[in-house]
């Protein structure tokens, strides 16, 4: 081979031994490296690649310490029949690492949100839902996350105000055993659907937040919220 093909994006290409090309990579490409023929199993030739107009196999696949990984690639030999074949240019590449960037994101996403769970748990179920469906966290089991936790303080409330009633001695201040008993009742009734229905179910003070949270984000941005009457160009009219 005269030249070497031109790689892309952070890859390096390099003249190997017998022919061969040895493509350096920051991460896998998911390419399947040849399998030498045993007693037990025949020849299985590695991926196909199209690069730049030429077919080649991948013959060898060697990760790196720090995460990359080496392909070592010949020529295709046409004694094999190609299964799938794998491009390798640059609309190729920027797609591959679009959706390693995506990827990521979702990864650093879901670790967020399964740290908040008790948090997201009680945003609205659609939200949950929009969640589940993105991360692939379980709605079910962020509403049980955040649920259980308020059933708890709600238990303390309710003995707090029993406390309250008998002895004079509150174990909590009167207006927040007060709304720890409305927590707890909510949290019966979402701990209820969640198990029973296999729905989320958010809390309502946290959906209430949660809702005008977004209008006034809505209108920080200059956003018009559905409602909203609009004056006509030209101010109020008479």
């Amino acid at each position: 081979m005269s030249s070497l093909p031109t790689s892309f994006g952070d890859d390096r290409v390099e003249a190997g031994a017998r022919g061969r090309l040895r493509l350096l990579c920051p991460f896998p490409k998911g390419w399947r490296a040849r399998s030498e023929r045993t007693r037990l199993r025949p020849e299985h030739p590695g991926t196909a690649v199209r690069w730049d107009g030429v077919f080649f196999e991948v013959v060898r696949a060697r990760r790196l310490a720090g995460g990359g990984v080496v392909y070592e690639l010949q020529p295709w030999d046409e004694q094999h029949a190609m299964r799938t074949v794998a491009v390798y240019d640059e609309a190729s590449e920027r797609k591959r690492i679009e959706e390693r960037r995506d990827l990521m994101s979702r990864h650093r996403r879901y670790r967020l949100v399964l740290l908040l769970a008790p948090l997201a748990g009680c945003l609205p179920a659609a939200d949950q839902e929009r969640l589940e469906l993105e991360l692939g966290l379980s709605a079910t089991h962020l509403t049980l996350a955040s649920a259980l936790p308020l059933l708890l303080f709600g238990t303390l409330s309710v003995v707090s105000l029993f406390t309250t009633f008998l002895a004079g001695t509150p174990l909590l201040p009167i207006p927040l055993a007060l709304f720890g008993d409305y927590l707890f009742a909510e949290s019966i009734v979402r701990l209820g659907v969640a198990l029973s229905q296999g729905r989320p179910a958010g809390s309502f003070p946290a959906v209430l937040a949660w809702e005008a949270g977004k209008q006034l984000w809505s209108v920080l941005r200059g956003r018009r919220i559905p409602g909203w009457r609009k004056d006509p160009p030209g101010g109020r009219t008479g």
